[in-house]
């Protein structure tokens, strides 16, 4: 489940035109506060339910991802 997920945010940032898509349970995971008014519900294939996610560009990533997440 885990990887589908991880699959399907990836192909979600080309929908979205953004570089990183970023569920909100790994938000609240990582303890990063994200404007709850740009939260989306996504379609995820293989998931019942819709998945609550932050589309992000590269420069509000930079800004609210911890640098210690990041991959470079």
């Amino acid at each position: 489940d885990t990887v589908n997920t991880a699959a399907r945010l990836e192909n979600l940032t080309k929908d979205y035109g953004v570089p990183v898509v970023v569920s909100e349970a790994t938000v609240a995971a990582a303890g990063v506060s994200l404007d709850p008014d740009r939260r989306r519900f996504a379609e995820i294939r293989g998931r019942r339910a819709l998945l609550a996610v932050f589309a992000l560009t590269e420069a509000e990533a930079d800004t609210a991802l911890p640098a210690s997440g990041r991959v470079e």
